[in-house]
């Protein structure tokens, strides 16, 4: 798993013989990313991702995939206890924004 910008830089960690398999959700960034690197042994998912799940295999969860980079990891969802803690936090932030600005005199508020 790896976001098609950072394919260059991390395809060097996989072996120069290993083919390589691209898919996107419905294949069609699958097929960019392998007509990018025709060098390698490289195929393109048909009808990607959600074809795969259609015909009933199984989805990794892309940390074991020797492409992934840590850093492109997507994030789990946040529960819906936290988005409720996030949207608390937001709403009493809003609440006194307005007064820190005119104290901090950053911003001219005009009646």
């Amino acid at each position: 798993m790896a976001r098609r910008s950072s394919l260059a830089r991390t395809l060097v960690r996989v072996d120069d013989g290993s083919e390589i398999v691209f898919t996107s959700a419905d294949g069609r960034l699958g097929r960019l990313a392998a007509a990018e690197h025709h060098d390698r042994r490289v195929w393109a998912l048909s009808g990607g991702t959600a074809a795969w799940r259609k015909s009933g295999r199984s989805v990794g969860t892309g940390s074991d995939q020797h492409a992934l980079d840590p850093a492109e990891r997507i994030p789990a969802p946040l529960t819906l206890e936290r988005r409720r803690a996030n949207l608390h936090w937001y709403i009493a932030w809003g609440d006194t924004i307005v007064a820190e600005l005119q104290r901090d005199g950053l911003v001219s508020f005009v009646d």
